[in-house]
């Protein structure tokens, strides 16, 4: 089995793992991934029976009785099964990658078949399962780093969130925030209903309490969340109009250098002042 840099397995790794032929009789589909959507089965089926198995299963096991749980691919084995409905010869051995042995926990399985749906599925709310991958990654840390403090979790946790959702690490902080610490329901709801983007979640997490959950009332009554958090957000000047007014600033500054010099010491004149710039052009 191959595990990554922190000694953990992800579906990332699938493609390291070869893959071998166990029989059809002996896999069946883990309880953790029950509860997705089985649409297209047909047309998941006809593709199978024409062009064969192009992904492998990816299984734990084997466990006492020689049978292996499926963590990714429940869909292409309810299609395999339900082409050998009418042809029993199909595919009598499946080809499957071993991720993990049995004895392994039941996070570090539901972490397989969280990041194995996120990973290939189109039709389930991606916002709902990287909070669960999020949630299993602390999980996991919590169990297997027993001495480790509050800090390092986190920034283990992060890390992995980082790789795995190819994400910068700033937005990994912010899914850590949000959905690793309690009481943050109300943010989560917004999030539920992309009432709010991340970024702007995380601005609220950071709020104190009476701001906060007054914001999180103006959105959830209606209000943009742009314009709820506009009061509370500093603005950056584009970059040009910043450069304009810090020059303008310099030369201001100058000017009354200037004048200084010339009313304490009578020593410089500039030509131009106090006259209109027309009259000045003029003369």
């Amino acid at each position: 089995m191959i595990m990554n840099e922190n000694n953990t397995t992800t579906i990332q790794t699938l493609c390291g793992n070869d893959a071998v032929d166990l029989p059809i009789t002996s896999l069946y589909i883990s309880p953790m991934n029950t509860g997705f959507s089985m649409e297209g089965i047909d047309e998941l089926s006809n593709s199978i029976s024409t062009s064969g198995l192009i992904q492998s299963l990816g299984v734990a096991g084997p466990d006492d009785e020689g049978r292996y749980e499926i963590l990714s691919g429940s869909r292409r084995f309810t299609a395999i099964l339900k082409i050998r409905e009418e042809d029993k010869d199909f595919m009598a051995k499946v080809p499957c990658r071993i991720l993990l042995p049995d004895s392994s926990s039941d996070i570090e399985k539901e972490i397989i078949v969280e990041e194995a749906n996120l990973h290939n599925r189109d039709d389930i709310d991606k916002m709902y399962h990287r909070k669960r991958i999020i949630r299993l990654y602390k999980a996991y840390e919590e169990e297997n780093s027993t001495a480790a403090k509050p800090n390092e979790i986190r920034q283990k946790v992060v890390k992995r969130a980082t790789d795995f959702f190819k994400i910068k690490d700033r937005y990994a902080i912010m899914f850590y925030n949000i959905f690793c610490n309690d009481e943050n329901e109300d943010i989560e709801n917004l999030l539920a209903q992309k009432k709010v983007t991340m970024p702007q979640a995380d601005k609220i997490f950071h709020m104190d309490a009476d701001v906060r959950e007054s914001v999180v009332e103006d959105i959830n009554n209606g209000k943009k969340a742009k314009e709820a958090l506009a009061p509370y957000v500093k603005t950056r000047k584009p970059l040009e109009e910043s450069n304009t007014e810090g020059n303008a600033a310099k030369n201001e500054a100058k000017e009354d250098s200037t004048r200084n010099e010339t009313h304490e010491g009578g020593t410089r004149i500039d030509a131009n002042e106090n006259i209109p710039k027309s009259e000045a052009n003029e003369n």
